[in-house]
């Protein structure tokens, strides 16, 4: 008799546990939902203006590809020299800051002082 019922209250704390999964999850469910719709509501209101890729007057090593096109380690953007930094998906590569510039299709490039700038050839 004892048997039967630690395991019916087993089963009661089984359910109540899977019960507030359930509930928590759905919420979580909500908020990621909720999320969204705000960043699609951002993305319209900001309409079809498309990112502003800078050109490079010229670079210099390369270390790698991104999207099929090759990825410099150093860059001279209107006059001043840039670092590669990171890539942003092309949807939202503007620059975050006067210090970057961001190359098609979204290599973001981090301005270097004049005494980082090293020794490159044309």
């Amino acid at each position: 008799m004892d048997l039967i019922v630690t395991e019916i209250l087993l089963w009661i704390g089984l359910f109540c546990l899977f019960w507030a999964m359930k509930d928590g999850l759905s919420k979580v469910e909500a908020d990621i939902e909720e999320n969204s719709r705000s960043h699609r509501r951002m993305a319209m209101q900001a309409g079809s203006r498309r990112p502003r890729f800078d050109q490079a007057e010229k670079l210099f090593e390369p270390i790698g590809r991104y999207l099929d096109v090759p990825i410099f380690r150093y860059a001279v953007i209107d006059g001043s020299y840039y670092r590669f930094d990171r890539v942003c998906p092309s949807d939202s590569a503007l620059a975050a800051n006067d210090e970057e510039c961001c190359i098609s299709p979204g290599l973001v490039y981090v301005r270097m002082q004049a005494q980082e700038v090293p020794a490159l050839q044309a």
